[in-house]
């Protein structure tokens, strides 16, 4: 298969094509030998049942499609799949076979590591369209209302500037005065693409730019003005526009390719302090993501190597594993193990009998609480009930009262994660030159979350005390 060419002498296909057909009839012998001789899918150690066999029967029975297909339709891309075929030398060497299972065994956390990867972009994007939306239109146009005609003998005169609209003159051009030490060298020429034609821009490459005082800002030159109005750099690929344009840009941030003319622009229309989000894009996206993918499939591998070493982690001896049933029919267990099992079982049991009890409905309003029962097995509880209006405020503010179950509830958590979806899920629709309907929506629903994470907060100082609250960084961020 290496050696085809698309402009080869016609005698070297046909050796090379003669050369494949004998080792499909090789291989097609060797898969009926060990289909004879294993069986094929039914027995326990039969032909199908080890996935190399699966692999090379798959590729023999592709090979064979293709040969007999290969007169009236183009399925080169199947016998392309035989190049699978030599992965199966992988088995026959330890060290080979020690990376591919480390790389396999790492597939569950390298799928968490994927999803946070997802999160960095996402949460990247979501900031880039925040701030950036439109920046990149942002470009100098010529001015072409409001100028006055020149005294053809003015000193500051120039006389060849063409293509002002308003003073269009195919000979000389416009006649307009400039400001001394200014360096005016340009045409300006019609923007004939983009959404706003018609309008004039100085010839030669696009010049982005701000209308505000900063370092590293944009600025245009002599009679022009900085615009939102022009296209996106690269054929309009690379802007922060909605939210598919963000995260594209952000995934090529990351990956490093052009970063720094990204950043570039960005600082030309927005300043140079806007330079911060890219060098965390860099920190978080290029170098702690990839770090992090490293971490896991040294840790595997590491995991394999000692597997390898000790033979498959099987234990030698026999001996049975703690919990495990021994030959003999009992169990490594111990009679604490037992006890300690009954009991979660009575708790378990009696904590399900009493939600029964009304007592357990109107807990709060009878100011009910849960005490561990004096000389109950561990996990078992009974009702301790009170009156008073101290005791009630005890009961719904104090420890265990109906506001830390409710900040502790599976239920509460999963609703604040459903309005944090949708919260950014609202953040993410927005984009440049949306429809004021939509803006009016997205605004309240931000209003709406805020509202939400207003009353979550509160609910969680009542609950858990504003001591408490405040010890959790997790609170300190969200509040």
């Amino acid at each position: 298969m290496a050696l085809n060419e698309p402009f080869a002498p016609q005698s070297r296909k046909k050796v090379l094509e003669e050369m494949d057909n004998a080792f499909l009839y090789c291989f097609t012998v060797e898969a009926v030998v060990k289909i004879l001789a294993m069986g094929f899918v039914i027995e326990r150690n039969s032909y199908l049942r080890d996935p190399w066999n699966q692999l090379d029967f798959t590729v023999v029975c592709l090979d064979w499609l293709s040969f007999f297909l290969q007169g009236s339709y183009n399925f080169s891309i199947l016998r392309s799949i035989r190049i699978l075929r030599p992965l199966r030398t992988i088995n026959r060497f330890p060290g080979m076979r020690v990376i591919v299972k480390s790389l396999l065994d790492s597939l569950p956390l390298l799928a968490d590591a994927f999803i946070l990867f997802l999160f960095i972009v996402l949460f990247f994007g979501i900031i880039g369209l925040q701030l950036y939306s439109g920046a990149f239109r942002q470009q100098c146009f010529c001015v072409t209302e409001g100028l006055q005609e020149a005294d053809s003998n003015h000193p500051d005169l120039v006389k060849e500037f063409p293509s002002l609209a308003p003073y269009e003159n195919t000979t000389t051009g416009a006649l307009l005065p400039r400001p001394k030490g200014s360096n005016l060298t340009t045409e300006c020429v019609e923007q004939e693409d983009g959404d706003f034609p018609g309008l004039f821009r100085p010839e030669g490459e696009e010049r982005y730019c701000t209308e505000s005082e900063g370092m590293g800002t944009g600025h245009c030159g002599d009679w022009e003005v900085c615009r939102p109005f022009g296209e996106n750099p690269n054929d309009g690929v690379t802007n922060f526009d909605n939210l598919g344009w963000a995260v594209l840009l952000v995934f090529q941030v990351i990956t490093l390719e052009g970063w720094a003319s990204i950043m570039n622009l960005t600082r030309a229309t927005k300043g140079i302090v806007n330079d911060l989000f890219y060098i965390g894009l860099v920190v978080f996206g290029a170098f702690f993501m990839i770090n992090l993918v490293v971490a896991v499939l040294v840790s595997n591998f590491d995991q394999s190597s000692d597997e390898e070493a000790a033979g498959g982690g099987e234990q030698a001896g026999g001996e049975a594993k703690p919990g495990e049933p021994s030959p003999l029919g009992g169990s490594t267990g111990n009679a604490m193990g037992d006890t300690e099992l009954q009991e979660s079982l009575l708790a378990d049991a009696v904590h399900a009998a009493e939600k029964t009890n009304p007592m357990y409905i109107s807990r709060c309003f009878g100011c009910c609480r849960r005490h561990k029962k004096e000389g109950g097995p561990e996990g078992l509880r009974e009702w301790r009930c009170s009156e008073g209006w101290a005791d009630f405020l005890k009961c719904l503010f104090g420890e265990g009262g109906l506001f830390a179950r409710i900040s502790a509830s599976a239920w509460f958590e999963r609703f604040i994660m459903l309005v944090i979806t949708v919260n950014t899920g609202t953040l993410a629709m927005d984009h440049w030159g949306m429809p004021v309907e939509m803006e009016n929506f997205i605004e309240l629903a931000n209003f709406i979350c805020t509202f939400i994470f207003i009353a979550e907060m509160v609910i969680k100082m009542a609950g858990l005390g504003i001591g408490n609250y405040w010890s959790n960084s997790w609170n300190k961020f969200d509040a």
